[in-house]
């Protein structure tokens, strides 16, 4: 997954949660597809990893 190196926890550290909420979009929108469901579940997942790195 290459869209995974764009959006990392390290970066929306950065920028801050603006950032972070722009990129969660654009992340979300990547499997809204047929992988709608498995997209919700890792937005969940890269969600809760990043509240434990802040």
């Amino acid at each position: 997954m290459e869209n995974w190196r764009i959006i990392s926890p390290p970066l929306t550290s950065v920028f801050g949660q603006g950032f972070f909420f722009s990129h969660l979009i654009i992340f979300l929108s990547l499997f809204i597809g047929r992988y709608a469901l498995f997209g919700v579940f890792f937005m969940l997942l890269y969600m809760f990893i990043f509240l434990i790195l802040e």
